[in-house]
């Protein structure tokens, strides 16, 4: 009886285990892309990903910038899509895609900088 016992406790958790997974992969996001920002710009700037794909932005430039989706300087088109602030030299900053379409962007303080991505 002990062992039986043993074997359901086993199965058991194995089963809330696999259950927990599921969930916790179902919500979270996809595997990260990353954009790095220099003195010339994003790159890459134009990127093609799947919903629920998070994009890191690494300033890897001397200077701030700020990623924001368009119109400059609102964004106002997927208001989500913007830190807030400026992302200092060395900083990241990431964003989850929850919405599909093709979804411009630009650097809010050199709003000359842009790039796109479409979320499949």
């Amino acid at each position: 009886m002990n062992k039986r016992l043993n074997t359901a406790l086993i199965l058991l958790v194995i089963s809330a285990g696999l259950i927990g997974f599921y969930f916790w992969h179902k919500n979270s996001s996809k595997v990260a892309v990353m954009v790095t920002i220099t003195d010339k710009g994003f790159e890459p700037d134009n990127i093609v990903i799947e919903k629920g794909t998070r994009v890191v932005f690494k300033n890897m430039d001397t200077k701030s910038h700020w990623p924001a989706s368009n119109l400059h300087p609102t964004h106002g088109i997927y208001p989500e899509f913007d830190p807030q602030k400026a992302i200092d030299p060395g900083e990241v900053w990431s964003f989850v895609f929850k919405k599909k379409g093709v979804w411009r962007y630009h650097d809010h303080l050199y709003p000359q900088t842009v790039g796109s991505i479409e979320v499949l």
